[in-house]
């Protein structure tokens, strides 16, 4: 069988999310010799990608006929569509298949996500420098978020009713999907959560670990959220204990300027931004991870902490994180918005060290439910139907 996946950006693992998921699945399917042949096609390519499938291709929008080509030399037998959020490009795709290929949509973050971060973006626009358009919806907006919910429900009608079967990251998104969008017919949805990134760990190396709590994401504040992170910080650096932990901070983005300003306009001790890395030596030395983001798919730096022995500090702000931290079991969850009980909750584990190693074993257990081996068993018994 011959699968191609099609993304926007060509799925370098180092991006996160879908890239690395479908890096860590294709490695899998190889080194276990299963029958499946993997291609691919993206609209644009970073310089540092390395490609890794049998045959890739970096189409244009205004070419439909390269790709239709590309397709039919390579005989593929699935599309896996990783932009749920594009009509424009679902439809380039819909055409180049003629109707003759399967097209699997996969779902890659929370539904309703858009509206929360739009709603987080006009939100956070200082008035003194809105443009007269962003002025407007400020003021008006509720009215625009109700429009612009309209055209998201429409969009994402179309690309459901359009695909072949259409995957969400959770149990739980199923009946989320239906009502924020009104999905009528479920008969294509299912759910596969996405797979650990990392190889299994035999054990937590206890003795690598340091006073260092961690934080991995990208720098875009309506999204993630940073800023909550770092003012639970604030609240307990004048705690002694604070002397002796670090927080690192793994990633980049447009917003990294506001977070190192409000680091130097606070005081804030002990914060080190260590930029675009690999986080893999970080997860093997931290202690506690924090989460704060507004909205996730289905995270894999939530699953990543806990398969390194890290025990995550987690906003309740997307119903997935209940399918990976059980509270006061393999981690904490405090109310979403809520940073004063995310101080409490980092200062308490920073102090009881019991607590931290106990949650940490328990993680590092549990995570192994979301091995790839098992995830892809879920994507096989799925390319089955397509045989």
């Amino acid at each position: 069988m011959n699968i191609l996946y099609f993304f926007e950006y060509a799925p370098n693992p180092q991006r996160g999310g879908a890239s690395r998921l479908t890096h860590s699945l294709v490695s899998y399917w190889r080194n276990n010799n299963k029958n499946y042949s993997f291609f691919c096609a993206y609209f644009k390519k970073e310089i540092d990608y390395l490609p890794y499938f049998e045959d890739e291709i970096l189409v244009r929008i205004t070419d439909k006929t390269t790709f239709g080509n590309f397709l039919r030399r390579n005989n593929i037998s699935i599309v896996i569509f990783q932009m749920g959020f594009s009509k424009e490009y679902f439809n380039y795709v819909k055409d180049c298949c003629q109707n003759h290929i399967p097209i699997i949509t996969v779902f890659h973050s929370m539904p309703g996500w858009e509206t929360i971060h739009i709603k987080n973006l006009i939100k956070s626009l200082p008035w003194h420098t809105a443009t007269f358009s962003e002025k407007i919806k400020k003021t008006f907006l509720p009215f625009y978020l109700k429009h612009i919910n309209n055209l998201i429900r429409k969009k994402n009608q179309y690309i459901y009713n359009l695909s072949t079967k259409y995957v969400v990251l959770s149990d739980s998104y199923i009946s989320l999907f239906q009502k924020k969008y009104h999905i009528k017919n479920d008969s294509k949805l299912l759910a596969i959560s996405n797979p650990l990134s990392y190889p299994e760990q035999t054990k937590i190396e206890y003795s690598k670990k340091k006073n260092q709590v961690l934080i991995v994401s990208r720098f875009s504040e309506s999204e993630k959220r940073i800023l909550f992170a770092l003012k639970a910080w604030k609240k307990i650096q004048q705690h002694v204990i604070n002397n002796k932990w670090e927080l690192i901070i793994v990633g980049f983005g447009k917003d990294e300027n506001l977070y190192r300003d409000y680091v130097k306009l606070n005081k804030l001790q002990n914060v080190i931004f260590t930029g675009k890395q690999e986080p893999f030596k970080y997860y093997k030395e931290a202690s506690i991870f924090l989460m704060t983001s507004a909205f996730e798919g289905f995270t894999l730096t939530l699953m990543e902490s806990q398969q390194m022995g890290v025990v995550p500090i987690v906003m309740d702000s997307f119903p997935s994180l209940h399918d990976v931290v059980i509270n006061d079991y393999n981690g904490i969850i405090v109310a979403n918005n809520d940073i004063t009980s995310m101080a409490e909750a980092l200062k308490d584990l920073i102090i009881n060290e019991n607590k931290r190693i106990n949650l940490s074993i328990h993680g590092f257990n549990y995570i192994k439910k979301f091995s790839v081996a098992n995830i892809a068993y879920k994507w096989e018994q799925l390319f089955n139907e397509f045989e």
